[in-house]
């Protein structure tokens, strides 16, 4: 079982090699000490979702194919994705996800995001600096989930405000009475 190899004996990472294999990779690397476990963790959960993480990713998120899917997101981002789900569903318990920057840590937030809305719930998304808000929005947007509309529980001033790419106010928070509602 190639589970991943090692790629500089003085490192201390090797390759990730991501179940979802037929989505676009990243090519990154994961910590040695953890290489083994996390590979046998998105095996499991992919033998117990019946053998197809692009599949059970798909459903959850409501993706009409697996291409759609594979757009949104990369492999290594679905397998993420998939744990965070199973985790959820069979364990009632969320995961931290460590990924160095950009890795995709926003897209993987904004799918988890997603499934919170297809399964009737109201996702809470909470962040040191409120400029990260229109971050995690235009992540939503890259995945397919723009429609979303976000109730913001700041207050309301221009650093709250989520934005687009070239700055433009896509929303913002309510008046402060508004929001007590």
């Amino acid at each position: 079982d190639n589970f991943g190899r090692v790629i500089d004996p003085n490192s201390l990472g090797m390759a990730y090699t991501p179940v979802s294999q037929s989505c676009n990779k990243l090519n990154v690397d994961v910590p040695d000490s953890m290489g083994f476990e996390t590979h046998q963790a998105i095996k499991r959960v992919n033998k117990n979702v019946g053998g197809s993480t692009i599949d059970f990713v798909a459903d959850r998120l409501n993706y009409k194919t697996t291409i759609e899917l594979c757009k949104a997101l990369a492999a290594e981002q679905i397998d993420a994705v998939a744990l965070a789900i199973y985790n959820i569903e069979a364990y009632r318990q969320g995961m931290i996800i460590g990924d160095q920057t950009g890795i995709g840590k926003g897209r993987q937030a904004a799918a988890i995001i997603r499934y919170a809305v297809e399964q009737g719930l109201k996702p809470i998304f909470i962040t040191e600096k409120p400029n990260l808000f229109s971050d995690i929005y235009r992540d939503l947007i890259a995945i397919g989930s723009g429609n979303l509309v976000p109730f913001i529980v700041n207050g309301k001033e221009s650093k709250t405000d989520v934005k687009d790419e070239e700055g433009n106010v896509l929303h913002q928070a309510l008046e402060s009475k508004a929001q007590q509602v």
